[in-house]
C-alpha cells in the first residue's frame, strides 16, 4: 500500500489483504429477488447504493449475487452443522491441493491465513 504524507513524500508498506464487502440492493434488501414485492422508489434505491462510493467499488473484483437462505432449509438439520471433524478433513483436503505452499514457507502461510 502507498499513501502521500504531509511531509511530501510517499511511504509505503507491504500488505496482503483479502477486502470483503456485503451489502444490501436496496433498503428493503428485496431489489433484486424474483417474486419478493420491494416496495422501495427508485430515488431511494439510487440514494442508498450511492453509499458505496466509486473509489470503493473500483477494489472490487469479483461480485456474487446470493438469493436469501429459508428458515426451513437452516433447520433442516435440526439447526445443527456439520461436525468440526468433517470440515477439518475438508480443510486438510484444500491444503493439500494448493500445492503444499504452507509446507515450503509455513510462516508466509501462516501470516496470510491468519484468522482462518
Amino acid at each position: 500500500m502507498w499513501w502521500w504524507r504531509a511531509v511530501r513524500a510517499w511511504c509505503g508498506c507491504r500488505a496482503r489483504f483479502l477486502m470483503v464487502l456485503a451489502a444490501n440492493p436496496c433498503p428493503c434488501g428485496r431489489h433484486t429477488l424474483h417474486g419478493s414485492g420491494c416496495e422501495c422508489p427508485p430515488s431511494a434505491i439510487r440514494k442508498y447504493q450511492a453509499r458505496l462510493s466509486g473509489p470503493l467499488l473500483d477494489r472490487v473484483d469479483l461480485r456474487v449475487g446470493v438469493e436469501p437462505v429459508q428458515r426451513a432449509d437452516l433447520l433442516g438439520r435440526g439447526g445443527r452443522g456439520e461436525p468440526t471433524a468433517v470440515v477439518a478433513g475438508r480443510v486438510r483436503e484444500a491444503r493439500c491441493a494448493g500445492g503444499g505452499a504452507a509446507g515450503r514457507h509455513p510462516v508466509e502461510h501462516q501470516q496470510r491465513c491468519a484468522g482462518a
